[in-house]
């Protein structure tokens, strides 16, 4: 989708010069005459970046330019001051306004396309870290619930010193196992149901998100557990990697099942299961 680029200037053929020289690139221009009706629009719909004429009747572009600034919605958009005034002096102005550019006319059109293109590629880069940001936050808080959820379990079959001795008798129905460092435990899109508790070492959790960049979301220590098992009930998108040397308990999916469905009691008391038997109904 091509950048919407909105020109603010209440002469026509100013407008009509920009328009052809920012369509003829692939933009797609909108236009508006005066401070007021580009507040309007930016507050509608902000595009990704602003050029402003500096004198027009009414508000002037400096003034429009710290109402950008002044809401949230707007306060990072790119904005281009154009003007015919002294450009020394405007320039000082347009930066105390908040500017991120400055133009002067007559303007050549390979450098205001050039000074185009440079605030959008930043403004690409900011939004891209903001879009991270809030995918991260979504899979720390599913992350966060599931391990609650978990624990709730744990809470509701048993006390919290049951539950420490549990999770001990629970490991030794696995295979420990030795994990060198740097080495993938579980990888994204593992179908299996194993279990894992972590005897000792550490491991840490990533996340993919949909264009495929890959971010941290947790640690784990000696005590903890992870699984193979998907946050939301379909194919996994995360991975898990050992951080040192670490020894995991490895689980298979009936001893988690025996696990999950709260038939602790029978581990509490020292009943023991033998080796690969599935649990007794």
């Amino acid at each position: 989708m091509s950048a919407r680029i909105l020109v603010v200037d209440d002469t026509p053929s100013n407008v009509k010069v920009l328009g052809e020289i920012l369509g003829s690139a692939g933009y797609h221009v909108i236009t508006a005459r005066t401070g007021a009706e580009a507040l309007k629009v930016m507050t509608a719909d902000p595009p990704d970046l602003v050029l402003l004429d500096v004198v027009m009747t009414g508000m002037s572009g400096y003034e429009v330019c710290r109402q950008i600034r002044s809401h949230s919605a707007t306060a990072l958009l790119p904005v281009i001051l154009v003007t015919v005034l002294d450009p020394r002096r405007e320039r000082v102005a347009g930066i105390e306004a908040g500017a991120d550019d400055f133009l002067s006319r007559p303007f050549n059109p390979p450098e205001l396309l050039a000074r185009v293109r440079s605030l959008l590629r930043i403004k690409a880069l900011h939004d891209r870290t903001t879009r991270q940001a809030e995918e991260l936050a979504q899979w720390s808080a599913k992350f966060e619930a599931r391990v609650s959820e978990q624990l709730d379990t744990f809470a509701q079959a048993v006390s919290p010193v049951a539950g420490r001795v549990l999770l001990e008798k629970l490991a030794k129905l696995g295979t420990p196992r030795i994990f060198p460092s740097n080495m993938i435990v579980v990888s994204e899109g593992d179908t299996s149901d194993a279990f894992y508790v972590i005897l000792s070492g550490r491991v840490r959790i990533y996340v993919s998100d949909e264009q495929g960049r890959e971010m941290v979301l947790g640690e784990q220590g000696p005590g903890d557990f992870f699984g193979e098992i998907a946050l939301d009930g379909g194919p996994r998108s995360a991975t898990v990697a050992t951080l040192e040397s670490s020894r995991l308990a490895v689980i298979g999916e009936w001893a988690w099942a025996f696990f999950t469905f709260q038939r602790s009691a029978r581990l509490i008391t020292g009943e023991r299961l033998k080796p690969g038997a599935p649990p007794r109904q």
